[in-house]
C-alpha cells in the first residue's frame, strides 16, 4: 500500500510558465521484515517501510473541453528505507537468487524519476476522464542485483468528480528482468478546489 500527499508550488493557471510540486509518500510492505517495502515504486517486498520524496514538474500541452488539460509531468527525487543490518541471498527463492553477485546483499538509496502524460478524453461541469501514461524508474536498491536499470511502463484511466474525489486504474508492464512482467494498479485521490 502506497499513501501520498502531494503539494502545488506553482500553478500555470496562476500565471507561472510551468506547474512545480512536491511530492512525499510511504509504502507499507506485507511481507518479510528483512527487505525494504518497496523494491521499485509500486511492489511490495517487506516489512521495512519505504519513504519517497520527489520534485515534480509539469506543462500544460493543450486545453481540451471545460478547460480540461492535456500535461506532460516529469519527475525525479529518491526513496528513503531502513537498511537491513544483513541480508542472505540464500534465504530467497531461486529465481531471485540468481540476479545477486555475493551470497549477502548491500543496499544503496536509490534515485528515482519518472515521466508522464495525461490526455483528457471527455470533460463537463460534473467531472473528467482521462487517459494516463507513465514511464518511470530507479537505479535499484539491491547493489549485488543483475539485470538493468529496473523500469516500467504504466497505462490507465482516471475519473475525477467536479469536487477533486478521483479514481483511477490501469496495467503496469515491468519492463526489466527484475521486475513483475505485468500487474494491476487501482488508486483514490483528492484534490482541493485550489490546486485541479
Amino acid at each position: 500500500m502506497r499513501l501520498g500527499f502531494k503539494y502545488r508550488l506553482l500553478n500555470e493557471a496562476a500565471g507561472a510558465p510551468l506547474g512545480a510540486a512536491v511530492l512525499g509518500a510511504i509504502v507499507l510492505g506485507t511481507d518479510h521484515d528483512s527487505f525494504p517495502a518497496i523494491f521499485d515504486r509500486n511492489s511490495a517486498w517487506g516489512r521495512r517501510e519505504t519513504y519517497e520524496v520527489m520534485g515534480i514538474v509539469d506543462k500544460v500541452l493543450w486545453t481540451g473541453p471545460y478547460a480540461a488539460p492535456a500535461t506532460i509531468t516529469l519527475n525525479a527525487g529518491g526513496l528513503f528505507f531502513d537498511k537491513p543490518e544483513s541480508f542472505s541471498v540464500h534465504n530467497q527463492l531461486f529465481q531471485f537468487q540468481r540476479r545477486f553477485d555475493g551470497p549477502n546483499a548491500t543496499f544503496d538509496t536509490p534515485f528515482e524519476f519518472a515521466a508522464g502524460l495525461k490526455i483528457p478524453l471527455a470533460a463537463s461541469k460534473d467531472g473528467e476522464a482521462e487517459l494516463l501514461g507513465e514511464w518511470r524508474g530507479n537505479t535499484g536498491i539491491v547493489q549485488e542485483i543483475h539485470g538493468s536499470l529496473p523500469t516500467s511502463l504504466f497505462a490507465g484511466m482516471r475519473l475525477i468528480a467536479a469536487y477533486g474525489l478521483g479514481i483511477q486504474g490501469g496495467a503496469d508492464f515491468g519492463l526489466s528482468g527484475t521486475l513483475e512482467p505485468f500487474r494491476f494498479i487501482a488508486a483514490i485521490t483528492y484534490a482541493t478546489p485550489s490546486t485541479q
